[in-house]
Protein backbone atom coordinates (compact mmCIF):
# COMPACT_ATOMS: atom_id res chain seq x y z
CA UNK A 1 0.00 0.00 0.00
CA UNK A 2 1.56 3.65 -1.10
CA UNK A 3 0.48 6.84 -0.52
CA UNK A 4 -2.09 8.39 -3.31
CA UNK A 5 -1.68 12.18 -1.87
CA UNK A 6 -0.08 13.97 0.76
CA UNK A 7 -2.05 16.66 2.58
CA UNK A 8 -0.36 19.84 3.90
CA UNK A 9 -1.62 21.71 6.45
CA UNK A 10 -2.05 25.45 5.66
CA UNK A 11 -1.88 24.70 1.85
CA UNK A 12 -4.90 23.39 1.47
CA UNK A 13 -8.48 23.95 3.18
CA UNK A 14 -10.52 21.46 4.52
CA UNK A 15 -13.02 21.19 1.88
CA UNK A 16 -10.05 20.27 -0.26
CA UNK A 17 -9.26 17.26 2.06
CA UNK A 18 -12.86 16.13 2.29
CA UNK A 19 -12.85 16.14 -1.67
CA UNK A 20 -9.41 14.31 -2.06
CA UNK A 21 -9.98 11.79 0.70
CA UNK A 22 -14.02 11.13 -1.00
CA UNK A 23 -12.22 10.80 -4.57
CA UNK A 24 -9.32 8.27 -3.59
CA UNK A 25 -12.10 6.54 -1.21
CA UNK A 26 -14.35 6.13 -4.72
CA UNK A 27 -11.04 5.50 -6.78
CA UNK A 28 -12.64 8.05 -9.58
CA UNK A 29 -9.38 10.46 -10.00
CA UNK A 30 -7.80 11.63 -13.11
CA UNK A 31 -5.06 13.93 -13.52
CA UNK A 32 -5.36 15.47 -16.53
CA UNK A 33 -2.90 17.27 -19.03
CA UNK A 34 -4.53 20.66 -20.69
CA UNK A 35 -3.30 21.76 -23.77
CA UNK A 36 -3.29 25.75 -23.78
CA UNK A 37 -3.26 25.99 -27.38
CA UNK A 38 -6.41 24.57 -27.72
CA UNK A 39 -10.18 25.60 -27.12
CA UNK A 40 -10.24 27.86 -23.89
CA UNK A 41 -6.75 26.66 -22.84
CA UNK A 42 -5.15 30.31 -23.79
CA UNK A 43 -7.75 31.81 -21.32
CA UNK A 44 -6.73 29.45 -18.93
CA UNK A 45 -3.54 29.85 -19.00
CA UNK A 46 -3.56 33.68 -19.26
CA UNK A 47 -5.79 33.57 -15.81
CA UNK A 48 -3.52 30.72 -14.00
CA UNK A 49 -0.52 33.06 -15.65
CA UNK A 50 1.04 29.80 -16.79
CA UNK A 51 3.27 29.45 -19.59
CA UNK A 52 3.34 25.73 -20.52
CA UNK A 53 0.34 22.73 -20.24
CA UNK A 54 -1.62 22.71 -16.69
CA UNK A 55 -1.83 19.60 -14.92
CA UNK A 56 -5.46 19.26 -13.53
CA UNK A 57 -6.61 16.51 -10.95
CA UNK A 58 -10.46 15.23 -11.28
CA UNK A 59 -12.09 14.11 -8.44
CA UNK A 60 -15.75 12.28 -8.84
CA UNK A 61 -17.99 14.88 -7.24
CA UNK A 62 -21.14 13.11 -6.81
CA UNK A 63 -21.96 9.26 -7.14
CA UNK A 64 -25.54 10.15 -8.50
CA UNK A 65 -24.01 12.18 -11.33
CA UNK A 66 -21.24 9.79 -13.58
CA UNK A 67 -20.52 13.80 -15.51
CA UNK A 68 -20.23 15.90 -12.31
CA UNK A 69 -16.47 16.58 -10.91
CA UNK A 70 -14.17 18.90 -8.66
CA UNK A 71 -11.02 19.82 -9.95
CA UNK A 72 -7.71 21.15 -8.63
CA UNK A 73 -4.95 22.41 -10.74
CA UNK A 74 -1.78 20.58 -9.12
CA UNK A 75 0.78 22.07 -11.59
CA UNK A 76 3.23 21.79 -14.80
CA UNK A 77 2.78 18.59 -17.14
CA UNK A 78 4.07 15.35 -15.82
CA UNK A 79 7.64 14.08 -14.95
CA UNK A 80 8.48 11.48 -17.95
CA UNK A 81 8.21 8.03 -16.85
CA UNK A 82 11.85 6.76 -15.81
Amino acid sequence: MGAAAFLVQGRITPNEVVTSVQGILRGANYRVLINIQELDGPRLASDLKATGPIVVDLFKAQASDPAAFTAKVVGGPPAPAA
